[in-house]
């Protein structure tokens, strides 16, 4: 599931599903947009991974861990990906997009913050600085 589960509208039942048709011992990997990430913070709504109105819901590894914890999910990786994406020219074509969209006042200088972010993000712990986190789970009983 790379980047579906906070589209659903009710991400328990899309949990529940999985769970029903997982058999014991069986995988799943969930990817979302990690909005611990510094970026986020940063950026908000014009931060690409907010993809606001289409997220419905917003997930740092601890609320997703809990989130996959209460479906019987066991844990087994947990990895963050996506860190130098924040800083490409697409990603800044994006944000100034979004921007025009939805923004007010003066334009802010994207490319520029974008520098700042990867000079205070360089040596931070992975949780604040990539942009998605992804999570490898097994079932383990029924539920």
């Amino acid at each position: 599931m790379s980047h579906v589960l906070e589209h659903c509208i009710d991400p328990h039942t899309a949990l529940r599903n999985v769970c029903s048709i997982l058999k014991p011992g069986g995988c799943v990997v969930i990817e979302v947009p990690n909005n611990a990430a510094k970026g986020f913070a940063r950026f908000g709504a014009n931060w690409p991974w907010s993809d606001i109105p289409r997220h419905f819901n917003f997930f740092t590894e601890r609320s997703l861990t809990a989130l996959l914890r209460n479906y019987g999910l066991e844990i087994s990786s947990v990895r963050y990906v996506g860190y130098f994406r924040q800083f490409a020219p697409d990603w800044i074509k994006t944000q100034n997009e979004i921007w025009a969209a939805i923004g007010t006042g003066s334009r802010p200088k994207f490319g520029f913050i974008a520098w700042l972010l990867l000079a205070q993000t360089a040596f931070t712990r992975s949780s604040r600085k990539y942009d998605s986190v992804r999570i490898h789970a097994s079932k383990q009983s029924a539920i």
